[in-house]
This record gives C-alpha cells, sequence and structure tokens, in this order.
C-alpha cells in the first residue's frame, strides 16, 4: 500500500485511459507591475489502436507590464499575446513508452519551434525507470515598430533521468539535463546605460543595446527523494546544482508534504528556496564598454534569490462507469530579491492555477 502511495505522489499516473480532456487556466501578478493570464487546453485520444496516442495542446499568455524594464527604457504598458500549440505522438509496450512532438508559438515579434524525441523504460521488475530526451529548436526574434530587425536563435540539448524504488515506502530520482543556446540572445528592448547609474531613464549617460555573448551551455542535475510516511502521509525533498558557461551558478532546494484524507483527493503543502551568482559580465553599471563588448540589463543574471511557498488540491471522482471528472488547484506566493540591480530590490508575486480535467 506504501509503496502504491510514493509511487504516485512522486508522478501521478492515471489507470490507462482511452480519451481525455482538460483545461487549465494560471494567473499571476506581481509588485513589479506585471500580470499573465495563461490558459491551456489539451485533449488526448488513441490512434490506430489502444497503444498509440496523439496529445494536442493549446495555450495562450497574455501579458501586461510596466516593469522596471519598460519604465527604464522610457515605454508605455506593454501588452503582449502570445499563442503555443503542441502536437505528441506516443507508442508504449509493456515495459516504456516512445513520445516524439513539435511544438510552434507565435507573438508580435517572436516565433519559435522546437521538436522533442523520448523514450521511457523500466527494469528491474518495474521498480527502476529510464527516461532520456533530445530535443532541438529555433527561434525568430523581432522587435515591435522595427519591421528590419531580424535576429535568430538556436538550441539544443539531452535530458537523462534515473527512478528507483528504493524500500517499498521510499523512493529516490536523479536527473541530468544539458542545453546549449547560440544566436542572438540578448534583448531587443533593453538598453543599458553607460557612464550613469545604470538606468536608461536617467538625464545623464549615454544608452546602447543590450549585448551578450552569442553561445550559452547551460548544465543542470537534480536529486529526489520522496518517503512515505505511513498509507497517508508522503514527504518530499529535492536539490537542484545550475551552472553555465556565462558564469552564472544557482542551487535550488525543494521540500513538500502530500496527504490523502480519502482515496480521491490530494492536499499538499510546498516551499522552494533559490540562490544565484551574476553572470560574469554582469554590471550594477557600465563606466564605459568593457573590452569583450559584453553588457546587460538583465536582472535574470544579477545576484539575486527567491523563495516561494504554496498550497495544492487534486480531486478525482467517478461520474460514471467510464468517465472520471479531475480538479485540481494550486495558489502560491513567490519573494524574490536583487541585491545588486538599479530599481529594483525585491518583487513579490502571486500565482493561482486552477485545472478542470476529463478521462472517458
Amino acid at each position: 500500500m506504501w509503496l502504491v502511495a510514493v509511487v504516485a505522489w512522486l508522478a501521478p499516473e492515471a489507470e490507462p485511459e482511452r480519451y481525455e480532456a482538460a483545461a487549465s487556466l494560471y494567473v499571476r501578478a506581481d509588485t513589479d507591475h506585471t500580470t499573465v493570464i495563461s490558459p491551456r487546453v489539451r485533449v488526448r485520444a488513441p490512434i490506430v489502436d489502444e497503444h498509440s496516442h496523439v496529445d494536442v495542446v493549446y495555450a495562450m499568455d497574455a501579458w501586461s507590464s510596466a516593469s522596471i524594464d519598460v519604465r527604464t527604457a522610457a515605454s508605455p504598458v506593454v501588452h503582449e499575446q502570445r499563442d503555443e500549440v503542441g502536437l505528441g505522438l506516443d507508442r508504449d509496450w509493456s515495459m516504456g513508452v516512445a513520445t516524439v512532438g513539435y511544438r510552434i508559438s507565435h507573438e508580435n515579434d517572436y516565433l519559435s519551434n522546437s521538436g522533442a524525441v523520448s523514450v521511457k523504460a523500466d527494469a528491474l521488475q518495474r521498480t527502476v525507470t529510464f527516461d532520456a530526451r533530445a530535443f532541438a529548436g529555433g527561434d525568430i526574434v523581432g522587435r515591435a515598430g522595427d519591421p528590419g530587425f531580424r535576429r535568430t536563435i538556436g538550441y539544443g540539448g539531452l535530458y537523462f533521468g534515473y527512478t528507483h524504488v528504493l524500500t517499498p515506502t521510499t523512493l529516490a530520482q536523479a536527473s541530468a539535463e544539458v542545453r546549449g543556446q547560440w544566436g542572438y540572445l540578448a534583448s531587443p528592448y533593453r538598453w543599458v546605460s553607460l557612464g550613469a547609474s545604470g538606468v536608461c531613464a536617467d538625464a545623464v549617460g549615454l544608452c546602447i543595446p543590450e549585448q551578450h555573448p552569442g553561445r550559452r551551455l547551460r548544465v543542470a542535475g537534480v536529486a529526489r527523494l520522496r518517503q512515505a510516511l505511513s498509507s497517508r502521509w508522503s514527504m518530499g525533498g529535492a536539490y537542484r546544482l545550475y551552472a553555465d558557461s556565462w558564469g552564472v551558478l544557482g542551487h535550488t532546494a525543494q521540500l513538500d508534504v502530500r496527504v490523502r484524507p480519502t482515496p480521491t483527493i490530494t492536499l499538499g503543502l510546498e516551499g522552494r528556496g533559490y540562490t544565484q551568482g551574476g553572470a560574469d559580465f554582469y554590471r550594477v553599471a557600465y563606466p564605459s564598454v568593457p573590452s569583450q563588448g559584453w553588457v546587460t540589463r538583465d536582472r535574470e543574471l544579477s545576484p539575486m534569490w527567491n523563495v516561494r511557498g504554496g498550497a495544492m488540491f487534486d480531486g478525482r471522482w467517478p461520474v460514471s462507469d467510464s468517465v472520471v471528472l479531475n480538479v485540481g488547484g494550486l495558489a502560491a506566493v513567490g519573494h524574490y530579491g536583487y541585491r545588486a540591480f538599479v530599481g529594483l530590490d525585491a518583487v513579490t508575486a502571486l500565482e493561482l492555477t486552477a485545472s478542470l480535467g476529463v478521462s472517458l
């Protein structure tokens, strides 16, 4: 019983269903005057036979912002919408599943295409699972109001995962990912002040476009452990180490608790903390252009930290012999601190997610 519970809490898997339809809504608002609304719809159905399936996903991000990036560029409030469509095909067999997928997303000044191939296989009487994925893609970057601005980005990478049921109540997981990017890796909307405070809204100083290196290699490793405390309670922890060729080094620690008060309801609390150092070429302010030419106003490349806490709910109820209803929700609050970023010390964000799904 505990083994079933701990596996379900780490990566809940529904019983095999022929058809699934789900919708979710994510809303985020923060103290940096940014709001994001993201609905998502997913449909899954068998093709050819019961062992092959197609997944179709549509997602949309509608956001408005008067953030520090917008204000210091002396721009008005920005409103944007991104539309994304994903298509996946998978084929399962007795000990695993293979998947191929394609995703395209578009917004006013950005077009992204990517594809992935993955394989998951079980071994040792399903106590061990291997997971591998290869992905690649290319983006086209534009700039609103400048039809002559066109830049490209290429990327690709590999992911490897290993999951092991150590005991009837303990499950461990380790994963690693390497990702490479090349091309235009700066933002066409961020400008960097030279010889002033670092903010382009200042009347003093010269402003130039942000310039980043044309290549970036990212690597990350994750270790997770989940322990069933009883037939109803479970606790899990994770640690992630991130490093890249730009000199950013990040650490993430996460802890969560899950409880099933009834066989169909799961409740949970989760917390996460993150800290990172800045990129090698990041400066609070640039007196002049550095010798290598790289300058940035990207706060994600500055020394920073964040903490996030949330509560989740998931309920799964059979409506009839062939129909199962799934209802979920998540509420979280995050706080982001910037140790060396001119114009912004901290941001607090509220995140809400609601989901509804049907399987038959």
